[in-house]
Order: structure tokens, then sequence, then C-alpha cells
């Protein structure tokens, strides 16, 4: 099995390779929430794209032997396990409610935008629609009664992937209340160029932007 050094310096342009052989190819990671040691490699799941590479292509070297075609692919497990880990599937959900050709919004005291109501899906939640009932009783103190899935989007942060479900609610019981002052402050009605002015001045939270950019309302 070709060296994880050989492997590097295979890659390296001609002449490079001479100028650095006194620097340590293998990265190392600070930090790391999770490494794990295989026949006394610690290859550090995620640590470096480089190292990822490698164990890829001993995988697939016709040359390596079962046991470390074994380790390579023990190795690649770990590092997908690890990116699960880091990067998390999270789901949300989004009710765009519409009264007399205006839409209610409020004001998102943590992340310092107007945002239509929304919220996350919890493990108890029997499904999105289900999240989005209890997340609007909790919020704006209604019951949803009616309502519609009209756009499901993934979106990619920093530390996370989340699935938002954006629903129209076009039924519900109750008089809408901010029934979480510390959460949200501001409850408004407000029109679709409104929204629209407020995206171009990026005012609006990510969910609530993909609303106006994918032209939902009506």
């Amino acid at each position: 099995m070709i060296s994880y050094n050989e492997y590097r310096r295979a890659q390296l342009p001609a002449g490079w390779a001479e100028a650095i052989d006194s620097y340590n190819l293998k990265s190392k990671v600070k930090n790391a929430k999770y490494t794990k040691s295989i026949r006394g490699v610690n290859p550090l799941p995620s640590a470096s794209k480089k190292q990822h590479d490698y164990w890829l292509y001993v995988l697939h070297d016709p040359n390596s032997t079962e046991e470390q075609k074994k380790v390579a692919q023990e190795y690649l497990d770990a590092d997908k396990a690890l990116d699960n880990y880091q990067n998390p599937t999270n789901k949300g959900v989004v009710g765009i409610i519409k009264k007399d050709k205006k839409y209610l919004v409020l004001y998102h005291n943590k992340f310092k935008k107007i945002t239509f109501p929304m919220g996350k899906v919890d493990e108890d939640d029997v499904d999105e629609e289900s999240a989005l009932k209890r997340e609007m009783k909790e919020e704006l103190g209604i019951d949803v009664v009616d309502c519609k899935l009209i756009l499901t989007k993934t979106v990619t942060y920093k530390k996370s992937i989340e699935t938002i479900y954006i629903f129209s609610i076009t039924k519900y019981n109750g008089e809408v209340v901010n029934n979480e002052p510390t959460k949200h402050k501001n409850l408004k009605w407000i029109t679709g160029i409104e929204l629209i002015h407020l995206n171009e001045l990026n005012e609006l939270t990510i969910p609530s932007k993909i609303i106006i950019e994918e032209n939902i309302l009506k």
C-alpha cells in the first residue's frame, strides 16, 4: 500500500516535493470532538480533506490488502458519522397567514430581523403539520384548522442543515396575539410590497427571504 506521504508527494507539482520534505503532511486537528483509533492509526475524522482523499485512494487501490481496505472503510465511515454530527439536518416550519391582503410578521429578537411565524419540528411532533399547529398555538395563541404545505426547501448554514416546510394557513380559531414577547416583538400585518422592500434591505430571516424570492405570495 502506498504510504500517506508518498500519496501526497504524488499530488504535488514537479519540484515541490523536495521543497517540503521537512513538512509533516499528516494534518492534525485541534479540539476534535471525535477521533477513532484504528489498529494503531489515528486518522482523525474530518480533520483534513487530504486525509479523506488518501483513505478513499487506499480503499480503491488494487494493491491494497483486504485488511488495509477495511481500515480505510472504517475511517471513511467515522468521517461520515462526524460530518453528520457536526452538520445535523434540522427541520423547521413556517406559517403564512394572510388577512385583508396583508401578511402577519413579527420581529425576531434573537436574529434581529422580520420573520413570518416559524419554529422547529420537535421529536414529539407526529409530522411537520402537527409541528406547525403546535408552534402557532405557542407563538400566536391560535388553533390552526386548515393549512397547506406549499414549499419545502433545504438550507445549509455554517454548522447545520435545515429543511424548511412552508405552509399557508387558510383558517384558524382564536385571536392572533404575541404569546412569546421574549422571542418576538412588534407583531404586524404588512403588504407583499412591504415584504419585498424589507427583503431588498436584508431585513428578513432566511426562511422569510425564501418565501419572497420563491414568489410564493400571490
